[in-house]
This record gives C-alpha cells, structure tokens and sequence, in this order.
C-alpha cells in the first residue's frame, strides 16, 4: 500500500513539474516601449495583440508600456527595456541609435490625419497644409521628417502632448492637427470636444512603422521578422487587426 502510494505520489510530482517548467505562463517577459497615449484603444490593442502573438512563438511574453517618444528610445538603446513597438524605417539613418535593431517586417501602417474645426477645409495631402496653421506632436518622428518641414515657421506649433494640440484647436488657436487616429479620438473624447472636432477622412500620410529591438536580441528580430510575415501570409494580421496587412514597400 505504502508502495503505491509512493508512486502516486511521484506522478503527481511529475506532473506538476511539467505543467509549471512547460506552461506559457513561464514564458520570460519582453518589454517594449511605445508613444502611444492609450494603449487600450481598439486599434492600439488589435495591434499590440498581434505583436504577443508573434513573440508567443518565441517563448516570450510581450509587455507594452507607453514611454514619451524620446525617452522610450532612450531605454530601448540603453537595454533599459528591449526595444522599441512602433517606429519609422529610417530612425536609424543617421545612425543616432547604434544599439537598435530592425525588425524587417513592418508590424503596421501608421496613417496620418487632419482634425479641424471648420467641416468646410479640406485638406489635400500634406503639402496642402502650408496655408494652415497646423499642431504637430513633439518627439513624433515621422512629423518632423515628413510633415514639419513643409509648414512655415510662423504657421507651425509643436506640442508637447496632444491634448495640448487638441485643446488649442478646440479654442481656436489653431486650424489643424496632425495625428492618428487612435490618438486624436482618445483625446478629442477625454477633453469633451466632439461636437467641436472632426476628421479629414482622406489620410495626410500613409507609412509603415516598424519594431527595433536592442542589438542583444539581434537574433530574435530576424526570427521575428520570419514569423510576422507568416501570420501576415497566413490571414492572420487580418484577422486580429481588421484590416489588411502593410506593404512592406511602403517606407
């Protein structure tokens, strides 16, 4: 009886090993840094959701958390966290961030918009925005490469934050801001001013953001690249996100 209760009880310790050694839960933590205000907005989340999936593959458990735009650069660089989410292809042209890897896959499409007060300006394009004075987000670097240099001096307000931007367009200090989606209605929601806002519905911009990670997981960005374009192949990005996947041609 003893005997048999000894095996019992070896199973059972066996078992429990292997479903706490083996379980997903044990999968080691990544921590990526984002600019993102709101991390859970329906189109930030769908997102990021399909980001843990892809490190799921790797044994990793993918932690998002919103950083302002240098600073989560910064850590990314320093290993202070293990990379960066949502980046533009060329952030390391002038080689500012020699510590960052690219992941080459595009992990979304970033597409920017003009918020207006008067329904009756459309705006065509970012060159179309010249004649406006126009808000545009510190630290954002896709704006300052893409869309600063096209607006006059005296026309153009950077912004530390964008319910900074917001609020001065509410009162009329300003005619456009330049944002996302996910972002625009976040703050446009929480300062109140939806009967007073409203969106270009044409995109100013469409480009792709990428993932870089810390040179130490060099070797995970080329696995993760691999793995991304499978799912994106395979319906799946479509699927979580809603929408098609990136062009990756589209820098």
């Amino acid at each position: 009886m003893k005997k048999k209760s000894l095996i019992v009880v070896t199973v059972t310790l066996a078992i429990f090993c292997v479903s706490v050694f083996c379980s997903p839960a044990m999968a080691k933590e990544f921590v990526l840094g984002t600019l993102s205000n709101n991390l859970d907005h329906p189109l930030v989340k769908v997102r990021v959701a399909f980001m843990q999936e892809c490190f799921k593959v790797h044994g990793y458990d993918l932690k998002v958390i919103s950083l302002p735009a240098l600073r989560s650069l910064e850590a990314a660089s320093r290993g202070q966290t293990d990379g960066d989410l949502f980046r533009e292809y060329n952030l390391n042209e002038k080689n500012e961030y020699p510590e960052l890897v690219r992941v080459e896959c595009p992990a979304s499409y970033y597409p920017l918009y003009a918020f207006v007060t008067n329904p009756d300006l459309k705006v065509q394009g970012i060159k179309g925005l010249a004649s406006y004075r126009v808000i545009t987000m510190r630290g954002d670097r896709i704006m300052e490469a893409k869309v600063n240099p096209l607006i006059p001096k005296g026309k153009l307000t950077i912004v530390a934050s964008y319910e900074q931007g917001f609020k001065m367009l509410a009162a009329g200090r300003a005619d456009v801001v330049v944002s996302d989606r996910s972002k625009a209605n976040y703050f446009i929601e929480k300062l109140g001013v939806k009967d007073k806002i409203s969106m270009v519905q044409r995109p100013l911009l469409l480009v792709n953001i990428w993932t870089f990670l810390n040179k130490k997981h060099a070797a995970l960005a080329v696995d993760l690249a691999a793995t991304m374009q499978a799912k994106m192949d395979d319906g799946t990005y479509q699927k979580m996100v809603g929408v098609p996947p990136p062009d990756p041609k589209n820098h």
